[in-house]
């Protein structure tokens, strides 16, 4: 008969290690590059960051962003949503002054842009350095084409006629790249706000870089009276 094993031989049960806020930020920043399912584990991650939900350990380092920043630049919609709902800034702004509106709306994420808006994101944030300054979400959006983000914004408080450093708006964008869906729906959107002849710092109108004709048709069907008329 085999003997029981005797009280001093069982081990102990191992507790777990209290992780640091700075592995914890490393360890979600693998998570969130990997693409790996959300777990029990985030929530502890998480829980080891305390409060701080937009902690970096670097502050001074201009290379470090925060978790909800790196999540919405990698696409990740649930972990953006988990952060925020923890009470993650979805205003702060990187080393160019851009905030997770500009990454969101330059990469094209519509949703991702709707969720930070209902959280409080500016959609006028308009980046600081790094050769783009003064461009918004919605001039970003403009350039691309993209029009369904467009009502997004617009709905969400977007200024259309808020313009960059050259005094270039999203109509101006729109006109040049020939976006003919993205100026519909900024007149559509814009109005009554929304300006159809701004001049930018070297004195163009949308209608002077029109892309097309199609565009200054547009142009004079909503207002724009610098436009050529025989056109």
């Amino acid at each position: 008969m085999e003997e029981s094993p005797r009280a001093e031989d069982a081990s102990p049960p191992r507790r777990r290690r209290r992780v640091s806020r700075e592995e914890a930020y490393k360890a979600i920043v693998k998570i969130i590059d990997e693409g790996s399912e959300l777990t029990s584990t985030m929530n502890r991650l998480l829980a080891s960051l305390g409060d701080d939900v937009d902690y970096v350990p670097n502050p001074d380092d201009n290379t470090e962003e925060t978790l909800c920043f790196i999540a919405v630049n990698m696409g990740r919609e649930d972990v953006v949503k988990m952060l925020l709902n923890r009470g993650a800034d979805p205003n702060w702004e990187d080393w160019e002054g851009a905030t997770a509106c500009n990454i969101a709306a330059e990469n094209g994420h519509t949703d991702m842009v709707r969720l930070l808006l209902t959280h409080g994101a500016n959609p006028n944030a308009a980046r600081t350095r790094g050769g783009d300054e003064g461009k918004t979400p919605l001039y970003a959006v403009a350039v691309r084409g993209d029009s369904f983000t467009v009502k997004v914004l617009l709905e969400g408080g977007a200024d259309p006629n808020k313009a960059d450093y050259a005094k270039l708006t999203p109509l101006h964008a729109a006109a040049r790249y020939g976006h003919h869906d993205v100026i519909q729906e900024l007149f559509k959107w814009g109005s009554p706000s929304i300006i159809p002849d701004p001049k930018s710092r070297d004195g163009k109108t949308p209608c002077d870089i029109a892309l097309d004709d199609y565009v200054v048709l547009l142009l004079k069907q909503n207002n724009a009276l610098t436009c050529p008329t025989n056109q």
